[in-house]
């Protein structure tokens, strides 16, 4: 084998180790928050604060158990949730583009939005997203 072909060989081999390092942090921070979310003696004891961080930190993604986390924010949710709920609503809609199913998740997202803003103002991210000023849009992941 030649040079160039070694650090050739040596370049993929490190983009691939670092996307492997990469995808795994992914998913052990994942487990991490899905497994404080189910534990329900560890959640008990948190703070509402720090039941609705842990929340908005698992909404920050758009494939992600949101199902617990919108649970939490039904009951501790604030103004601070509304983005990440909206967020979560468009890529409901985004990944259901059919339209031909319908999890409680979804119910759960929208039972939060309607409870913390004290409007219905219907089922889509396209019903909700006027209800958010430019100031409070918040990209997936920026927080």
């Amino acid at each position: 084998m030649n040079l160039i072909n070694r650090k050739l060989v040596t370049i993929v081999l490190s983009i691939f180790i670092m996307m492997f390092i990469i995808i795994a942090a992914f998913f052990i921070d994942q487990l991490i928050l899905q497994n404080a979310l189910q534990d329900v003696t560890e959640i008990e004891n948190l703070s509402p604060e720090d039941k609705r961080k842990i929340a908005h930190r698992v909404l920050k993604r758009p494939i992600s158990f949101h199902h617990d986390a919108y649970i939490i924010l039904i009951e501790y949710g604030n103004e601070e949730s509304i983005p990440y709920l909206l967020n979560g609503l468009k890529w409901y809609d985004f990944f259901n583009h059919d339209g031909d199913f319908t999890a409680c998740t979804k119910d759960h997202c929208l039972e939060a939005l309607r409870r913390i803003t004290g409007k219905d103002l219907g089922t889509n991210y396209s019903d909700w997203k006027s209800i958010v000023n430019r100031k409070q849009k918040i990209e997936a992941g920026a927080r």
